[in-house]
């Protein structure tokens, strides 16, 4: 199990009061739950986007080479 560090955050009223309302809902059981899911889902999908530059980067200048999708057709259809 990773060790768990304590942070302290400052937030807006309105923010925490949202978040108790959907605890009372029950899609969390705690607030610590809710502000840990919203932290991963931002550090996914900014992960995400750093993944997805660095995929056009590997393939700036492939634009002309042809599809991997369609050479494994192609072979594909020729065993036929």
């Amino acid at each position: 199990m990773q060790s768990k560090v304590q942070v302290n955050v400052r937030l807006e009223k309105s923010i925490l009061e949202k978040i108790d309302i959907l605890v009372r809902m029950g899609f969390f059981k705690t607030r610590t739950e809710a502000i840990k899911k919203a932290l991963l889902m931002l550090i996914n999908r900014y992960y995400g986007e750093i993944l997805k530059q660095r995929l056009e980067k590997i393939r700036e200048g492939t634009e002309n080479y042809p599809s991997l999708t369609k050479i494994v057709e192609k072979i594909h259809e020729e065993e036929e």
